[in-house]
């Protein structure tokens, strides 16, 4: 299978149904389990996510007093505040989307956060930036049971049927794709990317909103591509603005 990734350099970066597509589906499932070892939560981890956990809540108050127009509706302020209230889903009865904070990847020294001139938290940090490519709207490798990697498909199913309860067919036709995504290999693992992502379940690299906000602390001419999956926000504020500064010239 070719792979579907693709250096880009131009005005709007194309959507990629799935940038983590390779031949070598072995290889990418060797890294699956790899990935899925968790030790214990250690004190040291348990201290970052306590630490995270208040970053994320004034990250999302933020992010509330500033709503894109777009986005400022009832149901949408109400989502937020609900996510307030319960930053990592803690309070969560549904499982396939839930997050599961042992399988957040904070490295030694983090989560740190960014501020704003109004020493507000517009941004949160789980990683050092190291890559040259940005990947926008997933993670690497997400902690749910939705897209965590490697998947035990008799949890999978459960999970996936428990949350389309009332809508079956569609449960169904999720669980059919999940399959073929075994077979293709596509995976949200990411190894390659920096991510960002506004939801801490997907395990990104930075949390935040590419495009609502400047993100100054990342530097410029930094990445060869910046690339989407699942959204277009090339109609946001500051995307074309960003993406122009952090593409290699």
């Amino acid at each position: 299978m070719s792979a579907a990734i693709t250096s880009y350099n131009m005005e709007f970066p194309p959507l990629l149904e799935n940038p983590m597509t390779t031949k070598d589906t072995n290889s990418i499932w060797d890294k699956c389990r790899m990935s899925a070892v968790v030790e214990p939560v250690s004190r040291e981890k348990m201290e970052q996510i306590k630490q995270l956990k208040m970053y994320l809540i004034e990250f999302l108050e933020t992010h509330l007093k500033y709503l894109p127009e777009v986005y400022n509706t009832e149901h949408y302020r109400n989502f937020i505040k609900k996510d307030i209230d319960d930053p990592l889903g803690e309070k969560e009865e549904q499982t396939f989307h839930k997050c599961r904070v042992e399988y957040l990847d904070i490295s030694p020294g983090y989560p740190i956060c960014h501020r704003n001139i109004k020493n507000e938290i517009y941004a949160i940090q789980l990683r050092p930036l190291q890559k040259n490519m940005l990947l926008l709207g997933c993670g690497n490798n997400p902690t749910s049971i939705c897209y965590r990697e490697p998947t035990n498909m008799v949890e999978w199913e459960q999970s996936c049927r428990d949350y389309f309860e009332k809508d079956e067919d569609w449960g169904e036709a999720i669980i059919r794709q999940k399959y073929d995504d075994i077979d293709y290999g596509d995976t949200h693992i990411h190894e390659e990317y920096d991510t960002i992502d506004p939801n801490v379940t997907m395990n990104p690299t930075i949390i935040g909103h590419f495009g609502d906000t400047e993100m100054p602390f990342l530097k410029s001419n930094s990445y060869n591509s910046i690339e989407q999956e699942g959204i277009t926000l090339v109609n946001s504020k500051y995307f074309q603005s960003e993406y122009n500064r952090l593409i290699i010239q």
